[in-house]
């Protein structure tokens, strides 16, 4: 391919990485990550030390995925939109909740 880019994904059985979770660490070896089937939302690492850091710690492994600039721009826009939309569903819950609570 002509002016690609290579990029790293770590793979899980058949799930990708999509990020970390935002929690609270019990201690220093727990962890949350989330995977995903599709491979579109997964996170695509510029660094490839920092994608070997994470498939060692979950079990993982690293590929790589050659992709053109705007692949990466649409690639990158829909994982946003994915990693969103979680944040988006708590907001939702909590309303939900506070008029629960509010009756």
């Amino acid at each position: 391919m002509k002016n690609t880019l290579t990029l790293c994904l770590v793979k899980l059985g058949e799930l990708f990485y999509a990020g970390g979770l935002h929690r609270i660490p019990y201690d220093e070896t727990s962890f949350s990550y989330e995977f995903v089937k599709d491979e579109e939302v997964a996170f695509l690492f510029i660094d490839k030390d920092l994608a070997k850091r994470i498939a060692k710690k979950c079990g993982g492994v690293v590929i790589n995925k050659e992709i053109t600039s705007q692949e990466y721009t649409q690639l990158t826009i829909k994982h946003e939109c994915y990693i969103k939309s979680g944040k988006d569903w708590n907001l939702e819950q909590e309303k939900v909740i506070r008029k629960i609570l509010s009756n």
